[in-house]
């Protein structure tokens, strides 16, 4: 469905209303139906920030979605936030990184974030420097209709299989060698052996190149390090999410320590004392390095101020971890929040 277009399913009328978020694709949608004859709508929002790269701002949002909405299904992943950070200072701080590095910048962020990846393009471009992906992203932007590729960005080609960068060693890997194989035809697209970089051209003119590189990608370092295996004059910087699990806890400590041992600059965050902890200095506590991101999701003064604009009769939080602080946005209004319980029907 394309943004605004209305589509019929039973008695529903569904609307598809584009919004912004960290991946392409996302979107609210409006259900309208008759209910004993009179007009019920139901408004679901997904995924959705004010604070990204597109101009859409909450009164668009309502303006599009409409009045008469009577149910919302809203999402609230940063319900206890309250950061005004926008995409556009996120770019700030990225270029002025990469302006202060002399060596090689080494740059992780999910490959799925189109957003992150168009910020990080244009910091590298206003540094001089060329900005190398990995396959899988440059394969998502080809399927988006964003190819070719700008001149200031490259793909990325890691040494497999014979360790010679040989045609053969890629043709195999629908993502690593272009934009499609079909092997039962014979036909292959060699987009990014074509515009690929190996590891030696970049590490001859590291000043020259910001890099992607995800923790799954830390092997590569080998190959960009020099004789006493360092990146001397290199700098890390993480532009995606603060670890949330234990998992992703102990995946960030374990980076830190390959970053150390190659030699490569970052910025390593305030690490909070847990209570009861008499030792500040103590080596168990968890390690995280700064970030230079921005949500895809809306923060607390964003959904009070579109939920206070919407006014629906009954609220359901999703995707949330505090659902129960979606009753303090609504003091004092006549909204109903409830909030839902796993294998419950609800009926209107």
């Amino acid at each position: 469905m394309a943004d605004g277009e209305v589509t019929e399913i039973g008695p529903f009328q569904i609307t598809m209303i584009a919004v912004d978020h960290s991946v392409p694709g996302a979107a609210s949608y409006v259900l309208a139906c008759d209910v004993y004859g009179k007009p019920f709508k139901i408004l679901y929002t997904g995924d959705i920030r004010f604070h990204g790269t597109r101009d859409t701002t909450i009164e668009d949002y309502v303006s599009a979605v409409g009045t008469g909405i009577d149910i919302m299904i809203c999402e609230g992943t940063r319900i206890e936030s309250t950061s005004s950070l926008t995409e556009d200072k996120v770019c700030t701080k990225i270029t002025k990184e990469i302006a202060e590095t002399d060596g090689l910048v080494l740059v992780d962020f999910s490959w799925k974030d189109t957003t992150r990846y168009e910020t990080i393009t244009k910091a590298a471009k206003s540094c001089g420097r060329t900005f190398v992906i990995n396959a899988r992203l440059a394969y998502v932007l080809n399927k988006l209709g964003q190819t070719p590729l700008p001149e200031t960005v490259k793909v990325f080609l890691k040494r497999k299989a014979s360790c010679f960068y040989s045609p053969t060693d890629y043709a195999q890997y629908k993502h690593e060698y272009g934009f499609s194989i079909d092997n039962d035809t014979w036909t292959q697209d060699s987009s990014h052996y074509d515009i690929g970089l190996v590891a030696d051209e970049i590490k001859s003119n590291p000043s020259d190149y910001v890099l992607m590189l995800s923790y799954y990608d830390l092997g590569q370092l080998f190959d960009l390090a020099d004789d006493n295996g360092k990146i001397l004059g290199s700098r890390y910087i993480r532009a995606q999410c603060e670890p949330f699990s234990d998992e992703m806890e102990l995946d960030e400590e374990r980076f830190i320590n390959w970053l150390d041992a190659f030699g490569i600059g970052y910025e390593l965050g305030d690490t909070p004392v847990p209570d009861g902890c008499s030792n500040p200095n103590c080596s168990k506590l968890k390690k995280w390095i700064v970030r230079s991101h921005v949500s895809g999701h809306a923060s607390r003064p964003e959904l009070k101020e579109l939920i206070e604009k919407i006014n629906p009769k009954l609220l359901f939080p999703v995707h949330t971890e505090r659902p129960e602080v979606f009753a303090e946005l609504v003091k004092g209004k006549d909204i109903e929040v409830i909030i839902p319980e796993r294998d419950t029907v609800y009926s209107f």
